[in-house]
Formats: C-alpha cells, sequence, structure tokens
C-alpha cells in the first residue's frame, strides 16, 4: 500500500518521487536529539516533466476526465 501511495506522491510533488520517511526523530532519555530526518538532505529525482505530472493530477482529481466515454 505504501508503494503505491509513493507512486501517486511524485504526481502531487511536480514529478519527484520521494522516499518515505517513517521516523523523523529520534531523541535520547534527555531530549538530546540523536537522529533527525530533514528534507532538504533527501532531494528527489525528476522523473517526469512538471506538466505532465500537473496534468496527470489534474485528471486523477476530476471524476468526469477518468470516466468512459
Amino acid at each position: 500500500m505504501l508503494e503505491h501511495a509513493n507512486a501517486y506522491a511524485a504526481f502531487a510533488a511536480g514529478g519527484k518521487p520521494y522516499n518515505p520517511a517513517a521516523i523523523l526523530k529520534v531523541e535520547d532519555a534527555n531530549g538530546v536529539v540523536l537522529e533527525e530526518w530533514k528534507s532538504e538532505n533527501h532531494q528527489g529525482t525528476q522523473v517526469m516533466d512538471g506538466n505532465i505530472a500537473a496534468m496527470m493530477s489534474n485528471v486523477l482529481s476530476d471524476n468526469d476526465a477518468r470516466s468512459y466515454v
């Protein structure tokens, strides 16, 4: 299920898929941050043109565009 959601998320992200992150921060008992996920360290790779991603997102959100003719 997560793989399917991540695949469709590339349309919403302008054609750049990102790996999902389940754990955002790890702290010790004193509240000191040991590890933290930061989005600027995880840039997605462009896999499709941004205009195509926007068009696909538009089609997926429009019931009439997805209906059989």
